[in-house]
């Protein structure tokens, strides 16, 4: 019997490629990682249409997070678009089976009042990442709206874990994500952080 197959967008190092090992054991992985300053459609027009699991967890490219660093090229801040935003929404337009879609955002979208205070001044450093992956949470709800599928967003904390317990924690999670977590947004454990994604 064939492997479900699974597209792992990102992943090539750190905690997504922990996770990429574990996956492995379950899927047939196919891997879209390296220089992501050059990837334009293409990437899309070579990619297959069936996966069963596409986890996203790309973060390429330069985003002028404060006003004080310069200007960033608009040509590169294009491309960021393109590969954190463009790209996925192009990859699940794709599809023709209904897969489980895994979006990896940021734990920052949950930075609330039970945060440290120290991860509430690192967050202030990346306000457009933050906002990048913001517009990815309202992406897959509109994907959840409209096609078949299973669509939520995973926004883990790595407050004092390790990359191995990370991936550990991540991998079980997906693993149990079934059509209760469709436009949910999780965090590592599974734990539901909000009801919905509004």
């Amino acid at each position: 019997m064939e492997s479900p197959k699974a597209l792992l967008v990102g992943c090539g190092h750190g905690v997504g490629l922990e996770l990429s090992k574990h996956l492995a054991k379950d899927y047939e992985i196919t891997q879209m990682s390296g220089n992501w300053d050059t990837r334009g459609m293409d990437s899309v027009d070579t990619t297959a249409d069936d996966f069963d699991l596409i986890v996203f967890n790309q973060n390429g490219g330069p985003l002028p997070n404060n006003i004080v660093d310069g200007i960033i090229d608009v040509n590169h801040w294009n491309q960021t678009l393109f590969t954190n935003h463009q790209l996925p929404y192009y990859i699940m337009q794709k599809q023709t089976k209904s897969p489980k879609v895994i979006m990896i955002v940021t734990g920052f979208v949950r930075v609330n009042e039970d945060y440290p205070d120290q991860l509430k001044g690192y967050a202030d450093q990346f306000r457009l990442y933050i906002g990048l992956k913001l517009m990815n949470i309202e992406l897959m709800k509109m994907f959840s709206l409209h096609k078949d599928g299973i669509y939520c967003c995973l926004a883990p904390s790595f407050h004092k874990k390790t990359i191995d317990t990370m991936a550990l924690e991540m991998y079980n999670t997906i693993m149990t994500v079934d059509e209760s977590y469709n436009r949910k947004l999780i965090d590592e454990t599974g734990t539901i952080t909000k009801l919905e994604m509004y």
